[in-house]
């Protein structure tokens, strides 16, 4: 993003997001809200595309889809599941 940067931390993988603009207090707390149902729920296929939609460069490695993609089906039963393109 054009108004953000990563700083370097003791690990080489990880960095330090940074931005001129301050967090909203309301979406952070809505955020870590949804991480919780998450959490309780288990729900792999939506903890994917919460962090998608807060880290657009996210890619999932194929074990995460393939984990995530069982669990879908598995809730699913003998429904038919929806796809949107």
């Amino acid at each position: 993003m054009r108004d953000e940067w990563l700083v370097p931390t003791s690990h080489v993988k990880i960095g330090s997001y940074i931005s001129h603009s301050g967090p909203d207090p309301k979406r952070i707390r809505g955020y870590l809200l949804e991480f919780q149902r998450i959490v309780d729920t288990q729900d792999v296929g939506h903890l994917i595309l919460l962090l998608k939609e807060l880290i657009p460069d996210y890619n999932p490695g194929s074990r995460l889809l393939k984990l995530a993609l069982s669990s879908v089906v598995s809730r699913a039963g003998t429904a038919e599941i929806e796809i949107s393109a």
